[in-house]
């Protein structure tokens, strides 16, 4: 029996909501890289970050004090709402085409 876990969206998240809360030796107070890392290895595992994973992330760089890398990840969740909208709408029209022809 096979009783590994495996990550989820809400694991990551919870993991990038914790970066930056305190200074450790391998990470600063103004370094939001890990966050970034944690981002980049969810991606990579194909787990969709959702609503709550890229506010995680834009909210450690505001603790960061790093407003250029909150601006990366607003435009890394607007990137991702539009493929998703372009998604959601080709396959309404593939639907809709099934029907009418």
């Amino acid at each position: 029996e096979n009783t590994k876990l495996k990550p989820d969206a809400m694991t990551y998240t919870s993991l990038i909501a914790t970066v930056a809360r305190k200074e450790t030796r391998s990470s600063g107070k103004r370094d939001p890289d890990l966050a970034f890392s944690l981002f980049d290895e969810m991606v990579a595992a194909a787990i969709k970050p959702n609503g709550m994973t890229f506010c995680a992330l834009i909210d450690v760089c505001g603790r960061c004090r790093r407003s250029d890398m909150a601006l990366k990840g607003l435009r890394m969740m607007l990137r991702e709402k539009a493929k998703r909208k372009e998604i959601a709408q080709a396959r309404h029209n593939q639907h809709h085409k099934g029907k009418t022809g």
